[in-house]
């Protein structure tokens, strides 16, 4: 998946940029009280690493940005609050934390077939909840996946546009978590929340649990730097 012109979403207002620069002031403020861990350096060397590895070299972004800012302007952000990075030793996940929708900015595996996809595509949807999610993705890679996800019935695709790039085909996606979907992770999630409070008085939703860098819960192995 790669960045493109935010124009066709969310630029769709006159006062975007000012809803922007607000609501990364509130994320930034949200990020501290939660204790995130910022983004370094070393997470941008392991992305781009990574990259080398996963794209053709035709598609490789390395070109686009050499610092975390720069990351942030090819995301299309006002500011490094709205990014969050998944990253293990083999794959990535760039998302952007918009006023009006999340980005999905970067899509990666070095070995070019994630076996933890699915798990990635529930913290997508877990992050996301039922805010409108947007994305350009290969018709040949990406794109399928999304499909089937619609096709079980855990996204609703909502709008659908064709574009070529490089000599590929590249579809621009919105779409969103299925209420269904989202009801039935809910359901999980008091239940997991009732067994442990009975089997360790403490609430996985309560306290410092909540702090721990999105994906701990899937089981992800999470690059450390």
């Amino acid at each position: 998946m790669f960045a493109y012109d935010k124009n066709l979403y969310i630029r769709n207002h006159f006062a975007y940029v000012e809803c922007e620069l607000l609501y990364s002031l509130y994320l930034r403020v949200r990020n501290r009280l939660q204790g995130r861990q910022p983004l370094t350096e070393e997470m941008l060397e392991k992305i781009l690493e990574i990259e080398r590895e996963a794209f053709p070299e035709r598609f490789l972004m390395q070109e686009s940005f050499h610092n975390l800012r720069e990351l942030a302007e090819y995301a299309h952000c006002s500011d490094l609050s709205q990014l969050e990075i998944l990253i293990t030793d083999n794959w990535y996940l760039i998302i952007a934390d918009h006023h009006n929708c999340v980005d999905i900015v970067e899509l990666a595996d070095r070995r070019r077939k994630c076996p933890e996809i699915l798990k990635i595509i529930s913290c997508i949807m877990d992050r996301c909840g039922s805010r409108t999610i947007i994305a350009k993705c290969r018709e040949t890679t990406s794109c399928r996946l999304l499909r089937l996800l619609a096709d079980r019935g855990r996204i609703e695709i909502l709008e659908d546009q064709v574009t070529y790039s490089l000599g590929e085909e590249f579809h621009f996606l919105k779409f969103r978590v299925s209420r269904d979907y989202l009801e039935r992770q809910k359901e999980n999630r008091r239940k997991r929340g009732r067994a442990n409070e009975k089997n360790t008085g403490h609430h996985p939703d309560h306290g410092p649990g909540r702090r721990c860098r999105p994906g701990r819960h899937l089981g992800i192995p999470l690059y450390e730097p």
